[in-house]
């Protein structure tokens, strides 16, 4: 009964790694063309504006404490891969403690879709489609009501623009 256990366990485990290295190889590389040209740093997505001088402020509360999130956008621009981008000013307190500030980098591309550039990574990542009301893969801290900025994944946040 042991041996027929840990064959059964082997073949899971097999057919597991099977399946993984099938959808790491058939899956293409992420590799988006950026051509500058396509671009702006006026970002007027209907469902993500990014409007010089508007701040925008969460909060939310959970056992940790309350988190207030405020992200400010600025009349600056910076180049990214030759893409001009607007500079958004991210601050986050926890129980009025500043815990993390960072400057964010955003464009919209002609077709009205935005994208983020992000420090740590070599290539840009849509973030909200111009066609859908979708957020793209990991950024939903700025929609009204949908998970916030905490890490946590289950703190609900509550959209209070500020001008």
């Amino acid at each position: 009964m042991k041996i027929h256990r840990t064959s059964l366990l082997i073949a899971a485990a097999l057919a597991v790694f099977a399946v993984a290295i099938h959808f790491a190889v058939a899956a293409p590389p992420y590799e988006p063309t950026i051509d500058p040209a396509n671009f702006s740093a006026d970002v007027t997505n209907p469902y993500f504006t990014l409007t010089p001088g508007t701040t925008y402020t969460y909060k939310s509360q959970d056992d940790g404490g309350t988190e207030v999130n405020k992200v400010t956008v600025t009349e600056k621009t910076r180049k990214v891969m030759g893409v001009t981008t607007r500079i958004v000013w991210d601050r986050v307190w926890l129980n009025d403690k500043l815990i993390e500030e960072t400057y964010d980098w955003y464009a919209q591309d002609k077709e009205g879709n935005v994208w983020y550039f992000p420090r740590w990574l070599r290539v840009p990542a849509r973030l909200m489609s111009a066609r859908r009301l979708r957020m793209q893969g990991f950024c939903s801290a700025f929609s009204p009501g949908i998970t916030a900025s905490s890490g946590k994944g289950r703190t609900r946040a509550r959209l209070i623009p500020v001008r």
